[in-house]
């Protein structure tokens, strides 16, 4: 490892640095110390024993063996023959030199945990050949030895320089001098690349000049280009970064990256001697768009530079993605690691000649012997090496490259192809569309001058598709037609927009790519067009294509009609229906696609790029037997109560809106589609928001539920379609008006299928729309309006009210809510005791049975009775949790605020405090902070904290959720009064009772408002006011004769007055 600040190998830790004798800033004069340090790595380079060295700025460097073995402290000097008569080491040149002395110091500053050797070219006079007969262990040391040691270390003790000589190490021959260590120097550089590339000696003297650089950047303060890191499970580093200004800095070089970056050059140059086979010098594209990720992911894989096997990668997509200029572009944008070689990979035969002419030619057949025709994982050694990259452009089948290009090899391989899959032994990279940013950014550079929203929408509308965008962009300019020009003409002629314009590298228009691609996987499987086309129709969500073998008797659907009777399913219709019914033929045909990149399976099921449908649809003729078939599915999947749909089938409400969406743009608008819409609007009507898979589609819920309506309702009065369904749609309409706060516009709509329904005799379009009406009324507006609600009830006939359980449950909640807005407390528990008998065993939806529940809720709290009001709060919940699924739904939230206000009322703190944060949480998740449902839970947590005592909490949720409601709708402010309530409530307690009267008063007025003066809301409001009025004064027990809700608040008054009294 080196770098700044990291970590020191322990067995160097200590070694000083070499501060006498720094060494100058350029080590250009330096030379032969660095091929005195090539000379020592190669000498153990080809053994395993050395795991590194340490090079430091000075002529000293650092052998470090593998461990347990010290490191050992090296000394380069060098004498030439023309310095002296004898150039020779003699006593006086090692004490002029301080040789031995240095070493002794370095030796002890290091704590003696380290050897030290004397390296040079010169031999040793008649005079110190004892030293380096000691040295190298051929005779002991004599007394008059030592002494000369003592003299040179500065040691009086014999012993000390006995221990010093112990560790000196001398060499056994002199290092080549300076005229012959460079050819010294080659001869070990081929011995050592022959373990691993036999034919090397050509190379060998390029590879000693690169080990020779790796030295030179090694003993500089610059940062070598390679700058080697450790190997795996190496422990050596470079010194501490920050020395005494950066001038004896030891840096490390790791055996194996020394051994990897020799092998490397070998093979670069190896590369360079290749035929010339589809390959020149390279230039980049300048205008190669986007794709960084996908170059660093190819980094990855084929690791330039490093000389081991990797498998082959594979760049697969769909036609026109831009697979060949990401390979291209990538190949000559690493023309530093790699010759790049380019084969066409059209035909089998094709690739073996290119790859015979790349061998050298001649009778090299080691492709098309008995072994490649097997077709098996074994096969011939490639022609190059780490440096040579194939790409092979354009395979279109799988079977193409086997036996022939092998599952790991030195030579890179780059290989890019339209099919998903071509061996389990390769590298498999899919290639998407542009991102957003990527394509507008291209767009933009080819036409500056066109507007920002026509660009996205061009980018959208092709889904960044590479060769579509280049195709529409180069025709804009060749025609000087501005975007919204070609646009329009994709809208109107989808195939004649998209085979207009041209692409470098793409003699076809990608419409004809396409369909040459779409026409071949139609003859692999001929199923696979026929699920392509229903793809077609589908939105760009994952689609479950299992559905269309489970269609539960539905083969196709009705999606025209003439007048009122729909027009039977045509021949197409059974034909497409035919080729997808059989479930293996169904598989297949969706392995084709996605094995042609025609679609791409993800998550639940198949997407197709936005390109290929709109393509698909071209070639697919008359939409009508298309969206037969493809809504067939929908029908019983979506035809449910919509708070009981379950995971699969919200998954596919995307697909059903988009077949709706393409039929009534065909101007089809037969039962399915409108049956279809309707299930889409009360899906709407129950959950508020289409959910994250289908925001922005349609534009807002009521928007979408507006147009289908109108459009339907037209079709009702010119008699083309049945009242039955536009009723329907109509009054599910009308809810999701009243969600989005339109309640006038709601009434509207519902008053017009009274009336109309009326006129028409339809009594059971009147009823529905009758309850609805009967159900917004009561819930928006004042008491004084739920007296006609109760009339209107009184006057549907018997036989219609009790014509199905879930008339029976309906009337009968609707009446409830009407009598408690009324104070008729007494009449409202006898008929939700009825309706709650009568649906036990009943088969009613479970949003009714949750709604019957929610009655209870209210009536339990006028009775004061908590723990059945904690039941029947359980009860809300449960329903709702277990019809909520994967998608949580205002009305899950609802019940999980209703469940957490019970258990205070119960005194069950800990249950109230878990069911509240679970609303909070979702609320924050599926809403937002600052709507009504978010206002909603802050009240019931800060009547929770409130009444555990944590008054500043409670004021802060309190005060928040006053605003939000405040600034809210007629409907939010219903909410207000029990939220002020109790922020009066925490002012009093906090002695600013000024401003809890004005808060209590607040809340008085709104509930006369909504109930009437003797409502008993508007009652305990009232008497909530007097105990703020008279403060601590009052006796808390004298409120449990009055309303349930003054009862629980007197015992909270009281906790709040205990410790002022006390």
């Amino acid at each position: 490892m080196t770098g700044d600040g990291e970590l020191q190998d322990p067995r160097i830790d200590g070694i000083p640095e070499d501060l006498r004798n720094a060494g100058p800033r350029s080590r250009a004069g330096f030379t032969y110390q660095d091929e005195c340090a090539a000379l020592a790595l190669l000498g153990h380079l080809g053994h395993r024993d050395l795991e590194g060295i340490v090079v430091e700025r000075s002529t000293d460097l650092i052998l470090l063996p593998r461990e347990p073995a010290r490191p050992e402290l090296v000394s380069v000097k060098h004498r030439e023959a023309n310095q002296s008569s004898d150039s020779r080491w003699g006593w006086s040149d090692l004490k002029k030199e301080r040789v031995l002395a240095d070493l002794h110091a370095k030796w002890n500053a290091a704590g003696r945990s380290c050897t030290v050797a004397f390296w040079s070219n010169a031999g040793f006079s008649d005079a110190t050949h004892e030293l380096w007969l000691s040295c190298t262990k051929q005779r002991t040391a004599s007394p008059k030895l030592i002494a000369r040691i003592q003299e040179h270390i500065g040691e009086s003790n014999p012993d000390e320089a006995l221990e010093f000589l112990a560790a000196l190490r001398l060499p056994l021959e002199p290092l080549p001098r300076r005229a012959e260590i460079t050819d010294v120097g080659i001869r070990r550089t081929v011995d050592l690349l022959k373990e691993h590339r036999p034919r090397s000696a050509e190379a060998a003297p390029r590879c000693y000049e690169r080990l020779l650089t790796l030295l030179h950047y090694a003993s500089n303060e610059s940062r070598s280009p390679l700058q080697p890191v450790a190997a795996a499970g190496a422990t050596l580093a470079a010194a501490h970064e920050f020395r005494a200004a950066m001038r004896s800095r030891k840096t490390y070089l790791a055996r194996e990256t020394i051994v990897r970056e020799l092998v490397a050059t070998c093979d670069r140059l190896e590369a360079q001697l290749l035929p010339d086979v589809g390959w020149h010098m390279w230039e980049e594209d300048d205008q190669f768009t986007g794709r960084d990720e996908y170059v660093l992911r190819l980094d990855a894989l084929l690791e330039p530079g490093n000389p081991v096997p990797v498998s082959p990668v594979v760049i697969h997509g769909v036609t026109g993605s831009g697979k060949t200029s990401l390979a291209t572009h990538y190949a000559a944008s690493r023309a530093a690691s790699f010759r790049p070689i380019f084969i066409n990979g059209a035909t089998r035969a094709g690739v073996i000649r290119s790859l015979v002419q790349l061998a050298g030619g001649g009778d090299n057949d080691a492709w098309n012997d008995e072994l490649a025709r097997a077709a098996g994982p074994v096969t011939a050694k490639l022609p190059g090496n780490c440096a040579t990259l194939i790409v092979i452009d354009g395979v279109d089948d799988v079977t193409l490259l086997r036996g022939i290009v092998s599952r790991k090899s030195l030579c890179r391989v780059l290989i890019t192809t339209t099919r998903g899959h071509l061996d389990q032994g390769y590298e498999h990279v899919e290639l998407g569309p542009w991102s957003i940013g990527d394509a507008s950014r291209f767009v933009e550079s080819v036409l500056p001058a066109s507007l920002p929203d026509l660009r996205d929408r061009l980018v959208r509308v092709l889904g960044g598709h590479p060769l579509a965008l280049t195709q529409a962009v180069n025709y804009c300019q060749a025609t000087r037609r501005p975007i919204e020009h070609f646009l329009r003409k994709l809208t109107t002629k989808p195939l004649d927009a998209l085979g207009l314009g041209s692409a470098s590298g793409h003699p076809e228009p990608v419409v004809q790519s396409v369909a040459l691609n779409i026409e071949a996987a139609r003859e692999r499987e001929p199923a696979a067009f026929e699920l392509l086309g229903l793809l077609a129709y589908m939105s760009a969500d994952p689609f479950d294509e299992t559905l269309l073998g489970s269609h539960g008797g539905h083969a196709y659907v009705y999606v025209a009609s003439d007048g009122l009777e729909p027009t039977e399913p045509s021949a197409s219709a059974t034909a497409i229906r035919r080729a997808v019914r059989d479930e293996d033929a169904l598989e297949e045909a969706a392995n084709t696609l996605v094995g042609m990149s025609l679609a791409e399976r993800r998550d639940t099921g198949l997407v197709v790029h936005p390109l290929v449908a709109l393509i698909t649809r071209g070639l697919g003729g008359d939409p009508q037997p298309w969206l037969e078939v493809g809504l067939a599915p929908f029908i019983d999947l979506l035809n449910k109560d919509a708070a009981e749909l379950d995971e699969r089938a919200e998954r596919h409400l995307s697909h059903a809106l988009r077949l709706a969406e393409h039929a009534m743009s065909a101007g089809l608008f037969g039962p399915a589609v409108a049956l279809t819409c309707i299930n889409l609007a009360q899906y709407l009507s129950i959950h508020g928001s289409w959910g994250a898979g289908l925001v922005g589609i349609s534009g807002t819920p009521s928007q979408f539920t507006d147009r289908v309506t109108r459009v339907f309702w037209d079709r009702a009065l010119a008699g083309q379609l049945q009242w039955q369904l536009a009723f329907q749609l109509r009054i599910i309409h009308a809810c999701v008006l009243y969600r989005d706060n339109l309640k006038q516009d709601a009434e509207d709509v519902l008053f017009d299928v009274i009336n109309e329904a009326g006129l028409r005799g339809d009594a059971n379009a009147h009823l529905r729309a009758l309850l609805t009406v009967s159900s917004l009324v009561i819930t928006a507006d004042p008491a004084r309006r739920s007296e006609l609600v109760l009339m209107q009830l009184e006057r549907i006939p018997e036989a219609l009210a009790t014509q199905s359980p879930w008339t029976i449950a309906s009337i009968a909640h609707i009446k409830t809510e009407a009598l408690i807005r009324l104070g008729r407390i007494e009449e409202a528990e006898a008929v939700n005791r009825d309706a709650l008998a009568r649906a036990r065993n009943a088969d009613i939806p479970e949003a009714t049975r949750a709604e019957l529940h929610s009655d209870a809720v209210s009536l339990a709290r006028y009775a004061g009775n908590a723990q059945a009001l904690l039941e029947q709060a359980k009860a809300v919940y449960e329903i709702r949790k277990r019809n909520s699924h994967d998608r949580p739904n205002w009305l899950l939230i609802d019940g999980l605020q209703q469940y957490a206000d019970a258990a205070i009322d119960a005194q069950e703190f800990q249950l109230a405090e878990q069911r509240i944060t679970e609303a909070e949480e979702l609320t924050r998740e599926y809403f937002t902070t600052d709507c009504a449902q978010y206002a909603k839970v802050l009240g019931i947590r800060g009547r929770l904290h409130l009444v555990t005592l944590r008054l500043t909490a409670a004021e802060a949720d309190l005060s928040r959720a006053a605003t939000i409601l405040r600034g809210g709708s007629e409907e939010d402010e219903q909410h207000l009064p029990a939220v002020l309530v109790h922020l009066a409530l925490v002012t009093a307690s906090s002695g600013r009772r000024p401003e809890a009267l004005e808060l209590i008063d607040e809340a008085i007025a709104l509930d006369t408002y909504i109930y009437g003066e003797q409502h008993p809301e508007t009652q305990f409001d009232i008497e909530v006011r007097e105990i703020i009025q008279r403060g601590a004064s009052i006796d808390p027990p004298a409120l449990w004769s009055t309303t349930p809700s003054a009862q629980g608040l007197s015992w909270v008054f009281q906790r709040l007055t205990r410790p002022v009294e006390g």
